[in-house]
């Protein structure tokens, strides 16, 4: 049975292609399932964190899931979500033919990554482990995203931040 994304129109759908192009596919050194499941948490904590204060982070006041991510500067090549950037379309195409393609040897590994992109997209908690709010995430190595924010854990070549707990309001 060929595994298919979540409609683009939705949080969920959003947020799984997000997730595919931000965390490491299973071709990459030094990945597991494992520690792609615990970025992918990571990052849906920033992201659902990001929508307590919005303006923050370049989005409105009283912004969605959907306004944080194409806010502007915050995750390349979503700027103008539902169309994204045609390198990341690429990205995510190349793995849903790889877990689609039963003959694949990769099949399985791939298929394993993209549901695990699903199931947490579609998760109906934020799980933060952070001593405060998971808020952002850059490259190791390249420094934090601005004041105020401290590194809390580097996962599959990626840093995520957490600041001071914030209340929804």
């Amino acid at each position: 049975m060929a595994i298919s994304l979540p409609d683009a129109a939705t949080d969920a759908g959003a947020e799984t292609r997000v997730l595919l192009a931000e965390v490491p596919m299973p071709s990459a050194a030094g990945y597991t399932l494992a520690l792609a499941k615990t970025a992918m948490q990571y990052m849906d904590a920033v992201l659902w964190n990001r929508t307590k204060k919005p303006t923050a982070y370049g989005a409105k006041r009283g912004a969605g899931l959907v306004d944080i991510i194409k806010a502007p500067g915050q995750f390349a090549g979503f700027q103008n979500y539902p169309s994204y950037s045609a390198s990341i379309i690429k990205r995510i195409q190349e793995a849903m033919d790889i877990t689609n393609a039963a003959k694949d040897k990769r099949s399985a590994a791939y298929a394993d990554h993209i549901n695990a992109a699903i199931e947490r997209a579609n998760a109906s908690e934020v799980d933060d482990p952070s001593p405060g709010d998971l808020t952002g995430w850059r490259t190791a190595g390249h420094g934090s995203p601005g004041s105020g924010f401290t590194a809390y854990q580097t996962v599959l070549g990626n840093t995520f931040y957490w600041v001071p707990y914030v209340e929804r309001k």
